[in-house]
Protein backbone atom coordinates (compact mmCIF):
# COMPACT_ATOMS: atom_id res chain seq x y z
CA UNK A 1 0.00 0.00 0.00
CA UNK A 2 1.14 3.63 -0.40
CA UNK A 3 1.78 5.96 2.13
CA UNK A 4 -0.50 8.76 2.08
CA UNK A 5 1.29 12.36 2.78
CA UNK A 6 -0.14 15.33 3.56
CA UNK A 7 1.21 19.19 2.92
CA UNK A 8 -0.02 21.36 5.50
CA UNK A 9 1.49 24.50 4.02
CA UNK A 10 -0.76 23.53 0.80
CA UNK A 11 -4.43 23.17 2.67
CA UNK A 12 -6.57 26.03 1.97
CA UNK A 13 -7.33 25.69 5.82
CA UNK A 14 -4.17 26.50 6.86
CA UNK A 15 -4.41 30.04 5.29
CA UNK A 16 -8.09 30.96 5.75
CA UNK A 17 -9.69 30.54 8.81
CA UNK A 18 -13.07 31.20 6.09
CA UNK A 19 -12.16 27.99 3.85
CA UNK A 20 -15.15 25.53 3.56
CA UNK A 21 -13.86 23.00 1.44
CA UNK A 22 -14.08 19.52 2.53
CA UNK A 23 -13.58 17.90 -0.36
CA UNK A 24 -10.92 14.90 0.99
CA UNK A 25 -13.58 14.14 3.60
CA UNK A 26 -16.53 13.49 1.23
CA UNK A 27 -13.95 11.61 -1.53
CA UNK A 28 -12.89 9.71 1.07
CA UNK A 29 -14.09 5.94 1.01
CA UNK A 30 -13.37 4.75 4.87
CA UNK A 31 -14.31 7.93 6.42
CA UNK A 32 -10.49 8.37 7.83
CA UNK A 33 -10.11 11.91 6.97
CA UNK A 34 -11.40 14.98 9.12
CA UNK A 35 -11.51 18.25 10.11
CA UNK A 36 -12.07 20.18 13.10
CA UNK A 37 -11.82 23.67 13.68
CA UNK A 38 -9.64 23.85 10.05
CA UNK A 39 -7.53 21.13 11.75
CA UNK A 40 -6.76 17.55 9.42
CA UNK A 41 -6.91 14.64 10.71
CA UNK A 42 -6.57 10.89 9.72
CA UNK A 43 -5.30 7.63 10.76
CA UNK A 44 -2.73 5.63 8.25
CA UNK A 45 -3.63 2.29 9.18
CA UNK A 46 -7.14 3.22 7.86
CA UNK A 47 -6.19 4.75 4.72
CA UNK A 48 -6.66 2.27 1.77
CA UNK A 49 -4.35 4.28 -0.43
CA UNK A 50 -7.13 4.51 -3.44
CA UNK A 51 -5.48 8.04 -3.88
CA UNK A 52 -9.00 9.63 -4.03
CA UNK A 53 -8.17 12.61 -2.02
CA UNK A 54 -5.11 13.41 -3.92
CA UNK A 55 -7.12 13.38 -7.29
CA UNK A 56 -10.13 15.88 -5.83
CA UNK A 57 -8.08 18.41 -3.67
CA UNK A 58 -8.25 21.18 -5.60
CA UNK A 59 -4.72 22.57 -3.98
CA UNK A 60 -2.71 19.23 -4.06
CA UNK A 61 -2.02 19.21 -0.50
CA UNK A 62 -2.32 15.08 -0.72
CA UNK A 63 -0.29 12.51 -2.61
CA UNK A 64 0.48 8.86 -2.62
CA UNK A 65 4.50 7.75 -1.87
CA UNK A 66 4.19 5.13 -4.58
CA UNK A 67 2.44 7.02 -7.09
CA UNK A 68 2.85 9.85 -9.06
CA UNK A 69 -0.02 10.72 -11.53
CA UNK A 70 1.81 12.60 -14.07
CA UNK A 71 5.00 9.87 -14.23
CA UNK A 72 2.00 7.22 -14.74
CA UNK A 73 0.15 8.76 -17.89
CA UNK A 74 3.57 8.75 -19.40
CA UNK A 75 4.20 5.69 -19.06
CA UNK A 76 0.60 4.08 -19.97
CA UNK A 77 1.01 6.26 -23.46
CA UNK A 78 4.53 5.07 -23.45
CA UNK A 79 3.46 1.64 -23.22
CA UNK A 80 0.40 2.38 -25.73
CA UNK A 81 -2.56 1.09 -23.18
CA UNK A 82 -5.90 1.43 -23.45
CA UNK A 83 -7.51 0.06 -20.60
CA UNK A 84 -6.88 1.70 -16.89
CA UNK A 85 -7.65 -0.94 -14.66
CA UNK A 86 -6.74 -1.59 -10.66
CA UNK A 87 -5.70 -4.56 -11.00
CA UNK A 88 -2.32 -2.82 -12.72
CA UNK A 89 0.29 -3.25 -9.53
CA UNK A 90 1.07 0.55 -10.34
CA UNK A 91 -2.26 2.00 -10.51
CA UNK A 92 -3.95 1.86 -7.11
CA UNK A 93 -7.19 3.35 -8.34
CA UNK A 94 -8.99 4.86 -11.36
CA UNK A 95 -10.44 7.69 -9.05
CA UNK A 96 -6.68 8.51 -7.95
CA UNK A 97 -6.57 10.45 -11.89
CA UNK A 98 -8.40 14.04 -11.54
CA UNK A 99 -10.83 14.95 -14.25
CA UNK A 100 -8.34 17.12 -15.48
CA UNK A 101 -5.59 14.05 -15.70
CA UNK A 102 -8.40 12.02 -17.42
CA UNK A 103 -8.60 14.58 -19.86
CA UNK A 104 -5.18 15.02 -20.78
CA UNK A 105 -4.51 11.39 -20.96
CA UNK A 106 -7.44 10.96 -23.69
CA UNK A 107 -6.27 13.86 -25.75
CA UNK A 108 -2.79 12.36 -26.09
CA UNK A 109 -3.31 8.53 -26.39
CA UNK A 110 -4.25 7.56 -29.59
CA UNK A 111 -6.42 5.21 -28.40
CA UNK A 112 -10.16 6.02 -26.46
CA UNK A 113 -9.55 5.03 -22.86
CA UNK A 114 -11.28 2.44 -21.34
CA UNK A 115 -11.99 2.34 -17.94
CA UNK A 116 -11.66 -0.92 -15.99
CA UNK A 117 -15.17 -0.73 -13.23
CA UNK A 118 -15.15 -4.98 -13.65
CA UNK A 119 -13.14 -5.36 -10.09
CA UNK A 120 -15.94 -2.56 -8.28
CA UNK A 121 -18.22 -5.00 -8.05
CA UNK A 122 -15.98 -6.94 -5.39
CA UNK A 123 -14.80 -3.71 -3.85
CA UNK A 124 -15.23 -2.17 -0.55
CA UNK A 125 -14.38 1.21 -1.54
CA UNK A 126 -16.73 1.54 -4.93
CA UNK A 127 -19.57 3.04 -3.21
CA UNK A 128 -17.39 6.14 -2.62
CA UNK A 129 -15.07 5.84 -5.64
CA UNK A 130 -17.34 4.28 -8.11
CA UNK A 131 -19.84 7.44 -8.21
CA UNK A 132 -17.05 9.57 -8.66
CA UNK A 133 -15.23 7.19 -11.35
CA UNK A 134 -18.54 7.91 -13.54
CA UNK A 135 -18.82 11.53 -12.62
CA UNK A 136 -15.89 12.21 -13.79
CA UNK A 137 -16.05 9.85 -17.17
CA UNK A 138 -18.74 11.70 -17.83
CA UNK A 139 -17.35 14.99 -17.44
CA UNK A 140 -14.13 14.14 -19.63
CA UNK A 141 -16.57 12.72 -22.39
CA UNK A 142 -18.63 16.46 -22.40
CA UNK A 143 -14.90 18.38 -22.50
CA UNK A 144 -13.86 15.89 -25.21
CA UNK A 145 -17.11 16.49 -27.22
CA UNK A 146 -16.99 20.38 -26.10
CA UNK A 147 -12.94 20.85 -27.39
CA UNK A 148 -14.40 18.99 -30.32
CA UNK A 149 -11.92 15.39 -30.06
CA UNK A 150 -12.95 12.92 -31.39
CA UNK A 151 -11.74 10.75 -28.46
CA UNK A 152 -14.25 9.33 -25.46
CA UNK A 153 -13.93 7.42 -22.08
CA UNK A 154 -16.20 4.61 -21.72
CA UNK A 155 -16.77 2.64 -18.47
CA UNK A 156 -15.89 -1.20 -19.15
CA UNK A 157 -16.21 -4.41 -16.76
CA UNK A 158 -13.30 -6.26 -18.04
CA UNK A 159 -11.86 -7.58 -15.19
CA UNK A 160 -8.43 -7.06 -16.76
CA UNK A 161 -5.74 -8.52 -15.23
CA UNK A 162 -2.02 -7.54 -15.65
CA UNK A 163 0.47 -9.95 -15.64
CA UNK A 164 3.07 -9.21 -13.12
CA UNK A 165 6.84 -9.94 -13.47
CA UNK A 166 8.22 -11.36 -10.42
CA UNK A 167 11.88 -12.65 -10.75
CA UNK A 168 14.75 -13.37 -8.25
CA UNK A 169 17.37 -10.57 -8.93
CA UNK A 170 20.89 -12.02 -9.58
CA UNK A 171 24.33 -10.71 -8.19
CA UNK A 172 25.28 -9.28 -10.96
CA UNK A 173 21.66 -7.46 -11.67
CA UNK A 174 21.26 -6.39 -8.10
CA UNK A 175 24.31 -4.32 -8.55
CA UNK A 176 22.72 -3.21 -11.72
CA UNK A 177 21.87 0.23 -11.95
CA UNK A 178 18.11 -1.13 -11.97
CA UNK A 179 18.84 -3.43 -9.80
CA UNK A 180 19.80 -0.93 -7.12
CA UNK A 181 16.62 1.25 -8.12
CA UNK A 182 14.55 -2.26 -7.52
CA UNK A 183 15.89 -2.95 -4.15
CA UNK A 184 15.41 0.79 -2.98
CA UNK A 185 12.12 0.62 -4.04
CA UNK A 186 11.66 -2.72 -2.56
CA UNK A 187 12.96 -0.87 0.96
CA UNK A 188 11.06 1.98 0.09
CA UNK A 189 7.74 -0.16 0.18
CA UNK A 190 8.67 -2.02 3.22
CA UNK A 191 9.04 1.23 5.26
CA UNK A 192 5.80 3.02 3.80
CA UNK A 193 3.91 -0.68 4.96
CA UNK A 194 5.07 -0.38 8.38
CA UNK A 195 4.27 3.42 8.44
CA UNK A 196 0.62 3.05 6.84
CA UNK A 197 0.11 0.70 10.19
CA UNK A 198 -0.22 3.03 12.53
CA UNK A 199 -3.59 3.28 14.62
CA UNK A 200 -2.98 6.63 15.83
CA UNK A 201 -4.75 8.92 14.48
CA UNK A 202 -2.47 11.66 12.75
CA UNK A 203 -3.09 15.62 13.47
CA UNK A 204 -1.86 18.19 10.82
CA UNK A 205 -1.31 21.66 12.47
CA UNK A 206 0.36 24.38 10.68
CA UNK A 207 3.79 26.00 12.06
CA UNK A 208 4.97 29.46 11.31
CA UNK A 209 7.65 27.19 8.88
CA UNK A 210 4.56 26.00 7.08
CA UNK A 211 3.60 29.41 5.47
CA UNK A 212 5.92 30.66 3.36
Amino acid sequence: MSLLKFDVSKCVHTTNKFAICNKCVESCPVNTIKIKDHVLSFTPSECVGCGGCSAVCPTSSFELESFNPINYIFKFLEKQRDILSCSDEEFPCIASLSSEELLSLSILSEHDIKLDIGHCKDCDIAKTNLKIIKERASEVNFLLEAMEQNKSVSLQELNHNYQKEEKELSRRELLSKEGVKKAIKIKKDFENEIESSDDIEKTHKASTQDIV
